[in-house]
């Protein structure tokens, strides 16, 4: 018999008693009942698309930021590309900051929310102090200006 009519048959078999099969590779078949496992952060992702975008925005963003900030470091450490890396190190700092505040509050969340018992309160209690984190930083960095 081939394979793929014995896979069938078992397929049709399994579906029969309600449950899935999982076709492992080679010659054994798994008529093991096939779970769907999701893990929290899983479920999070699919009842909340936009935050997992926002998520992988910020960390990409917040990467390449990074990189081009420490590059501008280290360039105007050896007085090297004379005063752009300095022009860089001012401008990017809240930026950087923004992004590193945005994907870390994003992945506390994530970790900490749980789909048999979704917190209203959590997103509040994890994002307020983040935003007052972020004008306190964004204050202090404009201070001279202020005054």
């Amino acid at each position: 018999m081939p394979r793929q009519a014995l896979e069938r048959e078992v397929r049709v078999a399994a579906s029969h008693e309600g449950r899935q099969c999982t076709v492992v590779r080679g010659s054994a078949l798994s008529l093991a009942p096939h779970h769907d496992k999701r893990s929290a952060v899983d479920r999070f992702t699919l009842q909340f698309p936009y935050m997992y975008l926002l998520h992988r925005l910020s960390a990409i963003l917040f990467s390449v930021l990074g990189l081009t900030f420490a590059l501008a470091y280290v360039l105007f450490r050896n007085e090297i590309a004379g005063s752009w890396p300095l022009w860089w190190l001012q401008v990017a700092d809240l930026p950087l900051l923004l992004t590193g505040l945005t994907y870390g509050s994003i992945s506390i969340e994530r970790s900490l929310w749980s789909p048999s018992s979704p917190s209203t309160v959590l997103p509040f209690i994890i994002f307020i102090p983040t935003g007052l984190l972020f004008l306190l930083f964004a204050t202090m960095n404009f201070w001279p200006l202020l005054s």
